[in-house]
């Protein structure tokens, strides 16, 4: 009850991105999951109108826009050098406290060392934000937290 009460008055902001290296197609799967309304927020701030998605209103081009945010505000790097990620789809997960799932794929041999994310996601409207980053490579799990200060993580060295 305390922690109902908690985030009624002190909302938490957090998306999660899920890094998983596929060995047998030989390639990284991004899961991006946030929350479709910081999503619509984002899109919203970031290209000055009104965007809604998974409603009767949804923008006719809201996947351009969702590419277009989320290429500003997360990059996998190789070294100094983007890595240039294929956009999957998405998909609308109500029952999950309304959350939106966000596909991607980039070529794993293109990285050896030198693999690093970076995320802003949702910081340039939420000072709080919080983005949680897991980075799972033949069975083994690394976590990480990224902020607005603290917006960078090295995967691979």
């Amino acid at each position: 009850m305390f922690l109902v009460f908690l985030l009624l008055f002190h909302p938490i902001y957090m998306s999660y991105v899920e890094i998983r290296c596929n060995e047998d197609r030989q390639e990284y799967e991004l899961l991006l999951k946030v929350f479709t309304d910081d999503l619509e927020k984002a899109l919203s701030n970031h290209h000055s109108m009104d965007i809604e998605i998974y409603t009767d209103r949804e923008h006719p081009k809201a996947d351009s826009l969702i590419l277009s945010y989320l290429n500003k505000t997360i990059k996998a790097e190789k070294g100094k050098t983007d890595v240039p990620m294929t956009y999957l789809g998405r998909e609308y997960k109500p029952k999950e406290f309304f959350m939106t799932y966000l596909y991607f794929t980039f070529p794993k041999d293109r990285i050896l060392t030198n693999l690093s994310l970076t995320s802003t996601l949702f910081t340039e409207i939420y000072d709080n934000q919080i983005n949680i980053v897991t980075y799972i490579n033949k069975g083994e799990i690394s976590k990480y937290t990224l902020t607005k200060y603290d917006k960078k993580v090295e995967l691979l060295n």
